[in-house]
């Protein structure tokens, strides 16, 4: 017969794996939602998308990590906040001369930057247009709710 420390020491066992279990369940939800249709720059493209000649001038454009629905730009991406919204540039369309312009009142703030995540991991500002999540690096993100519209 198995006593009463063995069997406690074994429910405490169930009750840390499906604890541990329930913790990396959240972390794919809440960082790797999958999606079952695309949503990315391709889906703002059609209605963002302006030639690069239509960038204002003195807008300056910073180069920064974003991610756009499910794609992740990692140190790659453009992002500049001029007088008419959010512009965001990727590097495939650098040679094609199209970027997204995003005005203010398109985008939802969903949630504010953190403090600097565990082991210095970078920190994201996460804001959608038209159902699609932006995840702006800091402190372009901080910037950029400054711009925001109050409700």
């Amino acid at each position: 017969m198995m006593g009463d420390t063995e069997r406690m020491g074994g429910q405490a066992i169930l009750w840390a794996a499906r604890l541990a279990g329930l913790v990396v369940v959240y972390l794919l939800i809440r960082y790797f939602r999958p999606t079952i249709f695309y949503k990315g720059w391709g889906s703002l493209q059609p209605t963002y998308g302006v030639p690069t000649a239509q960038l204002p001038a003195g807008v300056p454009m910073h180069h920064t990590s974003l991610r756009v629905g499910t794609e992740h730009y990692n140190q790659t991406a453009h992002l500049g906040l001029g007088p008419a919204g959010l512009y965001l540039q990727r590097p495939a369309l650098k040679a094609s001369g199209q970027l997204l312009c995003i005005p203010y009142g398109h985008l939802t703030l969903k949630e504010r930057p953190g403090p600097t995540g565990p082991l210095g991991l970078p920190v994201y500002g996460i804001f959608e247009a038209r159902g699609v999540e932006l995840w702006i690096d800091s402190p372009y993100a901080e910037q950029l709710i400054a711009h925001l519209p109050t409700p």
